[in-house]
């Protein structure tokens, strides 16, 4: 874990981003680890110091010169703005209108270079739909940032993805949890699905 990983953990752990225990995600599935999204947003100084992470981040693996920054969602739009203000550029959002992208601000040229942000990359598929829709717009996607990638390899964007922690967080079947974790008391989060 590189300097960098491990300042971004110890933020993201003091404002409870991300915790160790035994818990079962709104999938069913158990795990040792929980990333509470929501949480990346309470603390803006801590928000601050992320983001910051993340620019240096960004100029360390020269991706820069793009002309936006566009979040992923609503949900991401302070974080998008942060970066988009640490980098010195405007931000927008995306939107899903009756089940499609729609790009959220003034109308943009043709050609205009994008970075995309999001939180967390899970598997990778929503910033595939939000690269496929800049590009049918005729705009350049050029790289995601996020904080925490957890896709293991297996977001194959074509496109670089810029984290500040790339992390392996471990699901096991309920009938398959390791016995360490059994002797842990398990915590549900959020709205676990039925017949799990």
């Amino acid at each position: 874990m590189t300097g960098t990983d491990q300042d971004a953990l110890k933020l993201l752990r003091e404002i409870g981003a991300v915790v160790d225990g035994h818990f079962i995600l709104p999938s069913g599935l158990s795990s040792p680890t929980l990333i509470d999204r929501p949480r990346l947003f309470m603390y803006p100084c801590h928000l601050q110091a992320l983001c910051a992470l993340l620019c240096r981040e960004l100029h360390s693996q020269k991706l820069t010169g793009f002309d936006r920054v566009v979040s992923i969602s609503r949900a991401n739009m302070v974080l998008g703005h942060e970066v988009a203000r640490q980098m010195g550029c405007p931000s927008t959002w995306l939107e899903k209108e009756a089940g499609s992208l729609k790009l959220v601000g003034p109308n943009l040229e043709k050609k205009t270079r994008l970075l995309i942000v999001e939180d967390v990359v899970n598997t990778g598929a929503s910033s595939q739909e939000a690269i496929h829709a800049l590009e049918s717009w005729g705009m350049e996607a050029v790289g995601v940032a996020c904080v925490i990638n957890r896709s293991n390899g297996q977001a194959n964007l074509e496109l670089p993805i810029i984290s500040l922690i790339d992390m392996q967080v471990p699901a096991y079947a309920l009938d398959q949890v390791p016995r360490y974790l059994e002797e842990i008391p398990a915590i549900v989060t959020g709205n676990v699905a039925s017949g799990h």
